[in-house]
């Protein structure tokens, strides 16, 4: 059964939303649909969970946490309170709603960076067929990288073939 959150904690309302179980915190961006999430097959049929967050994508749940943690979209916090002599210690993941809206209006300066580009992707941007494409990256005029055997292009490699290219 799929998690559900009310409407009163959408993200739109940029409030600090915390959780007492860690994994909450990514299924509550998912539900709100700003993480999009799917189950993918490699080639030897291993499932695989793949996110993406503002256009880019993450091959597991770990690498898109490390990603909205280091941009201070979520951490954790500790809660330490004294009942009667007792202290009480009570860890929380905490999703920055507000820290999450101010990233996505810095876009195009901040998250971009981290954008990969595959071969088709890449052939619509430069409106190159896809052997173009190969034969660029195989001259090394376009540099690549390999992700799980699948051929990418950071978004700055692509920004410098554009500006060599002229």
């Amino acid at each position: 059964m799929a998690v559900k959150f009310p409407q009163k904690i959408n993200p739109t309302r940029k409030l600090k939303i915390r959780f007492d179980y860690a994994p909450r915190a990514l299924q509550y961006l998912i539900f709100f649909g700003l993480i999009k999430n799917k189950f993918a097959y490699s080639t030897n049929d291993i499932e695989k969970d793949e996110h993406s967050f503002m256009g880019v994508k993450f091959d597991d749940y770990n690498d898109c946490k490390k990603f909205l943690e280091d941009n201070r979209i979520i951490y954790d916090e500790v809660d330490v309170s004294s009942y009667g002599g007792d202290e009480v210690v009570k860890e929380y993941t905490v999703v920055d709603c507000k820290r999450l809206y101010e990233l996505m209006e810095d876009q195009p300066t901040d998250i971009i960076k981290h954008k990969l580009y595959s071969v088709n992707e890449l052939c619509n941007l430069l409106s190159f067929s896809r052997p173009v494409i190969y034969k660029l990256i195989n001259s090394g005029e376009l540099k690549s990288i390999h992700v799980n055997n699948k051929i990418r292009v950071k978004h700055q490699d692509y920004l410098n073939y554009i500006n060599n290219s002229n």
